[in-house]
């Protein structure tokens, strides 16, 4: 029947991509474009473009037939239905082309003129501003009614083409304009930091993987510069989060290799685009990222760490921490901690204007209840003066901008989620529990739900949001801890249960991106944004 619908994912509508063209540089482009083609259609009986009103009135007549029998149906309605369908598209109804056994499942979106031009624009961004054949290909894997006229009046005003047709000829091959991408994961870029001078045993290279439009990072740990290496990392992230619709990199062999260009096969909305970027909200980010992350290298601490296996004997310089100094580029050893742990947290703290970090909990053998102090003068450590009141791991710790650190949920060593909130007073350093009910530090402290493998993130105001973890199962529900008021109140859930997950603060506007992890029957490439 004309009335079935395909059961396969959508892909984006031109309503969701209006948003991508929005752009200062083309806004009076924009204008004098829809205006030509306006005055083209007006004065051609064949041009197929539909205006919003006919377009409308379009979809009420194919929704009308479908409510009749077929024997009720009228010529034109009968005719109508060959022709066309329609599909929701979150609360939007959209006009589609009917698609039929000979022609497969694939869905096509019919255009109208308020849309055309940011769907040129779109599909022109995707395929690094190439020529009129290319992104007529591009635009048609997903719309209709578009041609090559429409295509040629767009790129006779493109803003970026003048620049590349002003380059002079004797001048070297422009590199293509990066792409400035206002939607998460439509444009990323892979890079990689040599760290050979302050390796991880056999761990000398970092991916740095960066999402244009948040500065979102993922960073992987790699062995070698092989493509092969680069391709498994990159196949991972795209599995979990989804694979960009634009992936930059430079030119090294370890990008143009085939197995890298493979990923393109599996996923085919991918463009792979090599050669630097010359722009600062592009390659000077990714490069400003490189750089940050050489210096939050600062303590590796707990390293060789094999929990219950008796079968691989412990090292004397196991529980010794290792410090970098990304200045001179120097790894050098420090004292040993007061016990080797792995699983647990790490936290900068400010005690009389000297820097210094928290080590809490964590394993070593069996769950730990203390916790380490190192200082970044001396190099020194000294343990906690006294102990949580329970062992935790799979916990969190957040440092307060009072300089206190807030240790939250994780789980105990029978298996137990637990549901207390520690309190590291930085001033006499010492574990505190904190009872959210009371508001006071005693026996007995709660959070609001149980939880572990969980994120808690410092907000712009100085609140804490805590955001799903496990609890035998993926949870929606998410916390905010205000430490003024010593209060916890119950935040909107999301929209999946989820652990092993990221939350990242945006810091322009103080939202929380939560992004990935997995519950107990998949993984998840989706993105929440949290707006207090």
């Amino acid at each position: 029947m004309s009335s079935s619908k395909p059961t396969k994912t959508l892909p984006p509508t031109t309503c969701s991509l209006m948003e991508t063209a929005t752009n200062v540089n083309n806004t009076n482009w924009k204008n004098k474009f829809n205006s030509e083609i306006l005055s083209s259609k007006n004065n051609s009986s064949n041009n197929p473009l539909f205006t919003l009103k006919r377009y409308n009135q379009t979809i009420e007549l194919i929704n009308g037939a479908k409510l009749k029998r077929y024997i009720d149906r009228n010529e034109k309605e009968i005719a109508l239905l060959k022709k066309y369908d329609v599909i929701h598209v979150g609360r939007q109804q959209k006009l589609v082309k009917n698609i039929n056994s000979s022609e497969g499942d694939i869905i096509k979106y019919y255009l109208i003129l308020d849309e055309l031009f940011d769907s040129i624009y779109t599909a022109h961004i995707k395929i690094g501003y190439r020529d009129i054949n290319s992104t007529m290909r591009e635009i048609k894997k997903s719309m209709l009614v578009l041609q090559k006229t429409h295509i040629k009046l767009f790129i006779s005003g493109c803003h970026e083409c003048k620049i590349k047709q002003t380059k002079p000829k004797n001048s070297p091959k422009l590199v293509v304009q990066p792409v400035i991408s206002n939607d998460f994961n439509e444009h990323g870029q892979v890079d990689l930091i040599d760290m050979q001078s302050c390796p991880d045993a056999t761990f000398k290279v970092i991916l740095n993987y960066q999402d244009h439009f948040t500065k979102f990072c993922i960073l992987k740990a790699m062995k070698t510069k092989t493509a092969a290496e680069v391709a498994y990392h990159l196949l991972d992230i795209f599995t979990t989060f989804g694979a960009p619709r634009i992936l930059q990199s430079d030119n090294g062999r370890e990008f143009v290799a085939k197995v890298i260009e493979e990923l393109a096969d599996m996923w085919k909305d991918l463009k792979i685009v090599h050669g630097r970027a010359r722009h600062s909200k592009s390659q000077g980010s990714v490069e400003r990222s490189n750089q940050d992350v050489k210096q939050l290298i600062v303590l590796i601490a707990g390293s060789g760490v094999i929990f219950n296996t008796p079968d691989f004997a412990r090292e004397d310089d196991d529980c010794v921490a290792d410090l970098y100094d990304p200045r001179s580029s120097i790894v050098k050893r420090t004292v040993k901690m007061s016990t080797c742990r792995y699983r647990h947290t790490s936290s900068i703290i400010q005690i009389n204007n000297s820097t210094k970090v928290l080590l809490a909990g964590g394993s070593d053998e069996g769950w730990l209840a203390s916790g380490d102090v190192f200082d970044v003068t001396n190099g020194t450590f000294h343990p906690v003066n006294n102990s949580m009141p329970e062992p935790r791991q799979f916990h969190t710790a957040t440092t307060l901008p009072n300089g206190h650190v807030i240790i939250a949920g994780g789980c105990r060593h029978d298996g137990d989620y637990l549901n207390t909130l520690i309190l590291y007073n930085s001033s006499n350093g010492t574990f505190d529990l904190f009872d959210v009910p009371t508001l006071t530090f005693v026996g007995n402290g709660t959070t609001l739900q149980d939880r572990q493998d969980h994120t808690a993130t410092l907000l712009l105001d100085g609140r804490v949001l805590f955001t799903g973890g496990s609890h035998d199962y993926g949870l929606v529900s998410c916390e905010i801890y205000n430490p003024l008021t010593n209060i916890f109140t119950q935040a909107a859930n999301m929209s999946v249960g989820r652990y092993w997950h990221t939350a990242t603060l945006l810091p322009k506007t103080g939202a929380v991106l939560v992004c990935g992890g997995r519950n107990l029957e998949r993984l998840f490439r989706s993105c929440e944004l949290y707006s207090p």
